[in-house]
């Protein structure tokens, strides 16, 4: 496949927001009345972007993001413009944020998703090393939000939840995976920018996984007087998440049959919560995965078991690290692999570990790693 043949796949126009396009912006034409213009973002068959915006008042229009930065030329139409030259290496999605005049806005005809608590625009560049991510014509699963109390936070809470072809109509019970998102971030992340249902769709169609159920829950949750997000995730995924599914949703119920995994910040509540758990989790995921937070040296309570190989061993039929090439962060993962190292579980059966060639901090890598860490499971 090449990028012209996969640039239009529904999957690019799936967003949290919307799912047909965008209506045109309209301005006043030459009569007065409302006419359509072309504004926007634009895939263009070679990979580039083309940014297109109408700011007539607006004396610059820059486009930045992690991975890019763009100042667009003013026209004396009133459009601001510039192209994004296509660098595989940066396909996938990408939020990004539209300064204008040095303030941030949000701008309503481009997609817009979430990221850095907040509303943000994105761009999905196509990556034709990632077929599996493509809506095609195959059975599809479900993804539903689920509402449940949370004794632990004292509100209620929002999960989306995946079930599988067929979860519908059959009686079958289920493995799970609670799959978490990165630091400020939110439920909706998985699906919205790492194509969860595409990806086990694709999957499930190929042969290539069995089905199981995907439960993505708020991860930035704290208590109050906490002075670092996130610290709530743990208690109320197992207080509250893992019963309210496991009463409404057919689930199995035993430790083979429960899996958490997550990306960065998400990898290392994995860590934390999946290695104090044994009794609960039998496969653990870290994607950019840190097995400790930044602030935190090698002596921490949930590495313990790491110092008796043989019962991690046995507690875990699988725990999978990944990180990509170019992640900015990778000396921390180096370090995760020399404490694995230490303790001798690298040469376990079940210890996996991939580093993504040319993958920065970014759905790019997430993507593949879940693509090969949902092939281990159940």
């Amino acid at each position: 496949m090449n990028l012209a043949e996969i640039k239009n796949n529904a999957v690019y126009g799936d967003w949290p927001l919307h799912y047909d396009p965008l209506r045109p912006e309209m301005r006043p034409g030459a009569d007065g009345q409302p006419e359509p213009i072309e504004s926007g973002i634009k895939v263009l068959d070679n990979g580039d972007v083309e940014f297109r915006v109408y700011a007539p008042q607006m004396h610059t229009v820059d486009v930045t993001s992690k991975a890019f930065t763009l100042s667009l030329t003013k026209g004396e139409d009133g459009f601001f413009t510039g192209t994004l030259p296509f660098d595989p290496i940066k396909a996938g999605p990408h939020s990004f944020d539209f300064i204008f005049d040095g303030t941030v806005l949000l701008y309503p005809y481009a997609p817009i998703s979430w990221h850095r608590n907040r509303p943000v625009n994105y761009v999905d560049i196509p990556d034709v090393e990632t077929p599996y991510v493509l809506v095609r014509d195959v059975p599809h699963g479900v993804v539903s939000r689920e509402l449940f109390w949370s004794e632990v936070t004292g509100k209620w809470e929002r999960c989306l939840v995946y079930t599988p072809p067929g979860y519908m109509t059959n009686q079958e019970s289920y493995p799970v995976l609670y799959l978490q998102h990165g630091a400020t971030e939110n439920e909706v992340t998985w699906e919205f920018n790492g194509r969860v249902s595409s990806i086990m769709d694709n999957m499930l169609a190929d042969g290539l996984i069995k089905p199981f159920i995907i439960v993505m829950n708020n991860g930035m949750l704290s208590l109050p007087g906490d002075t670092a997000y996130g610290t709530a995730l743990g208690e109320m995924l197992i207080n509250d998440c893992i019963p309210h599914i496991e009463k409404h949703y057919r689930v199995k119920t035993d430790k083979w049959s429960r899996a958490m995994a997550g990306l960065s910040m998400g990898s290392m509540q994995t860590s934390r919560y999946g290695l104090t758990h044994p009794e609960l989790f039998g496969y653990l995921g870290l994607f950019s995965g840190f097995m400790r937070s930044r602030y935190e040296d090698e002596n921490q309570p949930h590495l313990e078991i790491l110092k008796d190989p043989a019962c991690f061993a046995e507690s875990f039929k699988v725990f999978f690290r990944s990180v990509g090439e170019k992640d900015a962060m990778i000396n921390r993962f180096l370090e995760d692999d020399e404490i694995c190292k230490a303790r001798g579980v690298d040469k376990l059966p079940n210890f996996y570990r991939r580093v993504y060639a040319n993958q920065f901090h970014e759905f790019g890598a997430w993507r593949r790693a879940l693509y090969d860490f949902a092939q281990l499971l159940f």
